[in-house]
């Protein structure tokens, strides 16, 4: 049985499944002037490609990759995967190559430049997104992800839309565009309906007392939709709720204490993992996010050179800047650079956490974690900053199979859409992304981005880089 959640994101054609028919490729360049297809054929054959099971972390070389319309329809050896020759297909010779899945990024912002926003996920690999709060109204969101869908603009075509954050009066935040307040239980039900009517996907709550966090899991357990967020109630409680989601690292008190930082411990730490899995909660770092973030030296060093890609990157300066030598240089550098004081105090010397990453005790625990970065403008840039978080979780204790797995397949697992999405096998949807080097030896290697195939519209590499123009 779907979940609610699998409903909202692919309410189309019975099955929970998008489909693009073959005349709906045409005009795929939509409106933005930067994204005509590579191709215009019902078929894209990938040929000796090495494919990297996310799940078990084996590569499988010298493979056929079938993709007709937007689904993966084979994948073998290439002698041993035939296709229709009578069929309109493109081929890519992807020799050398490396094909994991689209990438997710579980916590974003939009705003109103959609279109950049847009077009910078796509150049970057990331195929899928949850919106956790937006400053266009649902409706449009909801509008724009359909234009998406049907090929009229670029974008991620998987997009887990909430409106906006759920808050409390008191001290709801006016500031920004992003809240949407609460004043009691009526509220709370008269809201979650309006989000259902316009076709939320996932609630988002923020700064709530425990009653009105409460009122808000009930009322979304009701109308079917799943929720998550700022927590501020015990970790173990708001699991036991429904949510499906805590956000940030120094947010909740609980996941602060019990399995992060200077007083992190196992066995603080298991009871809260063990709930988590059983009732699918799962845990957003948005690691990349400075302010709320404690780190070794070597984490230090990935934001100071991010800091500095994304300074150049907006530059005038050409040719573009990469990526990946900015980060190696912070890997590379880290020892040298002095690490600045943070909200949360350090370890200490010789602790485990210390000395093997802040995330040691989240992987021993076997907290269940998905990659989100809170992108959100020109510091936090959609794209870059998901591989620049993944590069601080590796430099925080995971290895490069568990980075890329949190931007993936337990990405796909916290929405409920593993029957879609999440692995290269046939009857997937086609999100995929096509690297220069493997990613499972460096985590860097995410950046090496030959290609990009998303709801099966492939964009080249000249193409990724004119999407990139068109941001600056």
């Amino acid at each position: 049985m779907k979940s609610a959640l699998v409903g909202l994101l692919f309410p189309v054609l019975g099955g929970g499944i998008w489909y693009q028919s073959a005349a709906q490729h045409k005009n795929l360049g939509g409106d933005t002037g930067h994204a005509a297809s590579a191709y215009k054929n019902d078929t894209l054959v990938i040929d000796n490609v090495t494919v990297v099971d996310v799940e078990t972390g084996k590569l499988h070389a010298s493979q056929r990759v079938v993709v007709v319309d937007n689904r993966i329809v084979s994948v073998g050896r290439v002698k041993s995967v035939k296709t229709d020759r009578k069929s309109k297909s493109a081929y890519l010779d992807a020799k050398g190559k490396y094909l994991i899945p689209g990438l997710w990024d579980m916590h974003t912002h939009s705003d109103r430049n959609f279109d950049n926003f847009s077009k910078l996920y796509i150049a970057t690999g990331i195929t899928g997104i949850r919106d956790a709060a937006s400053e266009m109204p649902l409706d449009s969101m909801v509008k724009l992800r359909q234009k998406v869908l049907m090929g009229e603009r670029v974008g991620p075509p998987r997009q887990v839309l909430s409106g906006h954050s759920i808050d409390y009066k008191r001290g709801c935040r006016r500031t920004v565009a992003l809240h949407t307040c609460i004043t009691d239980s009526a509220d709370v039900v008269h809201l979650v309906d309006s989000f259902k009517t316009v076709g939320v996907d996932m609630l988002k709550t923020y700064a709530l007392p425990e009653n009105m966090y409460f009122a808000v899991a009930g009322a979304a357990r009701r109308a079917g939709i799943p929720f998550g967020g700022h927590t501020m109630v015990p970790a173990i409680a708001a699991s036991d709720s429904g949510a499906t989601l805590i956000d940030h690292s120094a947010v909740n008190q609980d996941l602060t204490r019990g399995c992060l930082y200077h007083t992190a411990t196992v066995e603080l730490c298991r009871p809260i993992a063990e709930t988590f899995k059983k009732n699918g909660t799962w845990w957003v770092p948005t690691w990349i996010f400075p302010p709320r973030m404690a780190g070794m030296d070597q984490t230090h060093a990935i934001y100071s050179y991010f800091d500095r890609f994304i300074k150049d990157f907006f530059s005038s300066a050409a040719p573009l800047p990469s990526l990946h030598d900015y980060l190696a240089q912070g890997y590379a550098n880290a020892d040298s650079m002095r690490r600045p004081r943070s909200l949360i105090p350090p370890p200490p010397t010789g602790s485990d956490v210390d000395s093997l990453g802040y995330l040691y005790v989240v992987l021993k625990a076997g907290l269940p974690m998905v990659a989100g970065t809170d992108t959100y403008g020109r510091y936090l840039v959609p794209g870059f900053s998901l591989h620049a978080e993944l590069a601080t979780y590796v430099a925080e204790g995971m290895t490069p199979l568990q980075a890329l797995q949190s931007a993936t397949i337990n990405a796909v697992k916290a929405i409920r859409a593993t029957d879609s999405l999440g692995t290269i096998k046939p009857g997937k949807l086609a999100d995929l992304v096509l690297l220069d080097a493997n990613p499972l030896e460096h985590i860097l290697n995410t950046t090496s981005i030959y290609g990009v195939i998303a709801n099966g519209r492939y964009f080249d590499r000249k193409q990724l880089d004119s999407l990139l123009l068109s941001t600056r």
